[in-house]
């Protein structure tokens, strides 16, 4: 059912064919991991949003690709926080975000958006809680 593939950047991933449209999943442990990023023949991201948008898809398929995407984020988090934070902050911040003519957008950003969304009201429960808020700065890693 999975077939492990490897491109030249060894980024592992499993094909699973589901109907006519296959789906990526990627062992996520950095953000050079992440789908949605494009990487180049040297070391390094070359763009941090880089997803296929279909001008003449549906609205609604879109947003599942982008729940997909932030799953992504959700795994990377679960492994380390400091790479997730920075994989959100330079998606949404990045030229190629929701880019469309007539300013519209698309609805893989309107599918990431809403999960994103969505673990910013959790993480607001959690700090009216108690629990403190992330700053990346003082969490930042020591290599």
């Amino acid at each position: 059912m999975a077939k492990v593939n490897s491109t030249g950047q060894e980024r592992t991933f499993r094909e699973v064919v589901v109907s006519a449209s296959p789906i990526v999943d990627l062992e996520v442990s950095s953000r050079l991991d992440l789908s949605f990023t494009a990487t180049q023949d040297g070391p390094g991201i070359r763009s941090n949003w880089c997803v296929p948008h279909d001008r003449n898809g549906y609205w609604h398929d879109g947003i599942r690709v982008g729940r997909r995407y932030f799953a992504e984020i959700a795994e990377l988090a679960a492994k380390d926080e400091h790479e997730a934070f920075y994989a959100i902050l330079c998606a949404i911040t990045s030229r190629e975000w929701n880019h469309t003519q007539d300013g519209s957008g698309w609805g893989i950003e309107q599918g990431f958006s809403e999960r994103l969304a969505a673990a910013a009201i959790l993480g607001l429960r959690a700090v009216t809680s108690g629990a403190a808020l992330f700053d990346p700065k003082r969490e930042a890693r020591h290599e």
